[in-house]
Formats: structure tokens, C-alpha cells, sequence
């Protein structure tokens, strides 16, 4: 299973209204393209929203989508056409609801008030891509549309200034790339841009592998970087199966 991202800024008037660490914003945001080239239909996550419901849950609230830090809990979520709009409280030190604090939630308290970046970012997966994924381009760009994602969890995230590197390294949570369908047919050229960009690439360095190969991605990095080694490996591998 494969877990996206999608980062949504959100006004920091509404923190600590309602008591303590309490925090209003968005989401996530339908119908506008994201630093990813994503574009989420209206209400994508309607669905997934109502089987929480019906469990009488509501997705996790963690701290830079680490599933193993939960900072708080969400009080309400809705789903309209626009938007998915989010109420929470942090468990932070003095919270309405007497929970025992937590450091990280302290921490996210702290970047919501202050001036810097902060924003929520849903974690989904895809339940079938073939179905609920398809592709356009918009504006020179190639942009994936999303009619429909499981929501896993929301995190508290300051949105950074190098946006496109901090969604793609989020999205590349796992390096397999097939440039076949299980039919065996070859992919389009579109499809095989979208796989590499699924491993880690940008869009950009994705184009530049399709034009000019791994030597040429390659020298779109800088030589100290080691973290993005198992992305060009992945991607060496698949201009093998070209080359073969």
C-alpha cells in the first residue's frame, strides 16, 4: 500500500479559541493542482470519511506523519465540495480535555502561533488506481487527478519553502517502478513520468530522465546528497529495461 500526501496551509487565528492547543483549519483542498501536480475532486474523501464514522472514529492526528507520534485528536471532520474541514485539540500542556501532554504536541502548539509555516497534510492511500486515478495536463504540466482516496491519518506539518522537495520526498515511500502493465504491455510515455515521479522524482527530474537518461538526473544533484540514492537507483534500473 502506497501513501500519498496532500498539503493544505491553514490560518492560525482560530488556535487556542476553544481552550488550549484547539485548532481549527482545512485538510485538504479539492480542485486546485497541489506542488505535487495533484488535483483532488470534490469530496474524494467523503467516503472514507462516513466508514470512520460509522466506526465511531476519526482519523489519527500525528506530528510530521509519523504514525508513532500522535499529538493530539481530531473533534470534527466534514466533507463539502471544496474543502475538508478539520477542528482538533493538541495534547498540550493545560488541553480542555485533561490529556496527559505531549512534546511534539507542545512544539506544534508553539509553530501554529508563531509567524512561520504551518500547515495540515492528509495521509490516503489509492484503493484502485486504475479506477480512481487519471491523468491531463494542465498548463504544460502533467497532473494526476484523484477521484477518490482512504484517508489513514492528518498531520500537523510547517509547509516548507522548498515545497516540491518536501511533497515528493513524502510520496516516495516506497522505490519500485514498473514500466510494464501486468499484461505486459509497455506503458505510455505519460505513464512512465508518473512512475518515476511515484519513486521520488519531481516532475521536472522526471522529464529530464526521459530526454537525456540517469546521467543527466543525475547531475540535477548535488554530489553530497546520499538521500536520494534509492530513488536513482530505481531509476538506473528502469533505463536498463529501456536499453534491454
Amino acid at each position: 500500500m502506497k501513501i500519498e500526501r496532500f498539503f493544505c496551509e491553514f490560518e492560525t487565528k482560530s488556535v487556542d479559541q476553544a481552550g488550549v492547543g484547539t485548532f481549527k483549519g482545512e485538510a485538504a483542498v479539492y480542485g486546485n493542482v497541489d506542488e505535487g501536480y495533484d488535483i483532488l475532486e470534490p469530496n474524494a474523501f467523503a467516503s472514507s470519511l462516513r466508514k470512520f464514522k460509522k466506526k465511531g472514529i476519526l482519523p489519527a492526528m500525528t506530528w510530521f506523519h509519523e504514525l508513532k507520534v500522535l499529538i493530539g485528536e481530531w473533534n470534527k471532520i466534514t466533507s463539502n465540495e471544496s474543502s475538508l474541514p478539520a477542528e482538533g485539540m493538541l495534547w498540550a500542556e493545560g488541553n480542555e480535555k485533561g490529556r496527559t501532554s505531549v512534546a511534539q504536541a507542545e512544539m506544534a502548539r508553539n509553530m501554529m502561533l508563531a509567524a512561520g509555516p504551518k500547515s495540515l497534510s492528509v495521509g490516503f492511500y489509492i484503493p484502485d488506481y486504475k479506477k480512481d486515478v487519471t491523468f491531463e495536463t494542465i498548463k504544460g504540466k502533467n497532473v494526476r487527478r484523484i477521484k477518490r482516496g482512504e484517508l489513514i491519518e492528518i498531520a500537523v506539518v510547517p509547509y516548507g519553502m522548498n515545497t516540491e522537495a518536501v511533497i515528493t520526498s513524502a510520496k516516495a515511500l516506497e522505490n519500485k517502478v514498473s514500466f510494464l502493465h501486468e499484461s505486459g504491455e509497455l506503458k505510455t510515455e505519460r505513464e512512465v513520468e508518473q512512475a518515476l515521479r511515484d519513486v521520488g522524482l519531481s516532475q521536472s527530474q522526471a522529464k529530464v530522465f526521459m530526454t537525456g537518461g540517469y546521467d543527466s538526473l543525475c547531475k540535477t544533484f548535488s554530489s553530497k546528497s546520499q538521500d536520494l540514492s534509492s530513488v536513482l537507483a530505481a531509476a538506473n534500473k528502469c533505463l536498463e529495461v529501456f536499453n534491454n
